[in-house]
């Protein structure tokens, strides 16, 4: 299946990949705007690319700004989501309070995987696209932000990863059998 397909399906299925799919299939557009490399040779100058090829690098530059707050805000807000549920375990007694914790966390468990599969889907569709883009122009995009690719925020899901692997831990605590709590 072709990677723009698959982000497609994906979208359709989860509303928080939309974002990323239209800005695969929008930088795509673009790349298929920019002249091949035969035609470059042909030309004789790179002057008649530099026009698109500033178009294209400035859409690449706003898609990665686009990314990285998109997935901070979504990253603020899963640290901040953890701290009060574990507050909120560390203050419940219950049995009724533990079961919704419990879903809760489970809950929130699915959305931090997400996350990262996000993180990872829009690091692939960046990848793609600049594949694409040497593809066609035998050129390697000059974007500031590109220097050092994984060291964009939305690349990084050491943070997700972690946060993750302390809801398992609570989901762990609230379904052990001294606690009483029935699973859903």
């Amino acid at each position: 299946m072709k990677f723009g397909r698959l982000l497609k399906t994906t979208s359709l299925d989860l509303p928080e990949m939309e974002a990323l799919f239209s800005v695969y299939k929008s930088l795509k557009k673009q790349v298929k705007r920019l002249p091949f490399k035969d035609q470059l040779g042909q030309q004789g100058t790179l002057e008649t690319l530099s026009e698109e090829e500033a178009n294209f690098v400035e859409a690449l530059s706003d898609t990665l700004h686009q990314l990285n707050e998109m997935f901070l805000e979504k990253e603020e807000n899963s640290v901040i989501r953890v701290e009060r549920l574990e507050h909120e375990l560390a203050a419940a007694t219950a049995p009724e309070q533990l079961n919704a914790l419990h879903k809760d966390f489970v809950d929130f468990h699915g959305e931090v995987l997400l996350l990262v599969h996000w993180s990872i889907l829009a690091y692939t569709a960046t990848v793609k696209i600049l594949k694409k883009h040497h593809k066609r122009t035998g050129l390697l995009v000059k974007a500031p932000q590109l220097g050092d690719l994984l060291s964009q925020p939305f690349c990084s899901t050491e943070l997700m990863t972690s946060i993750a692997h302390r809801v398992e831990e609570d989901i762990q605590r609230l379904a052990e059998p001294e606690q009483h709590v029935v699973t859903l």
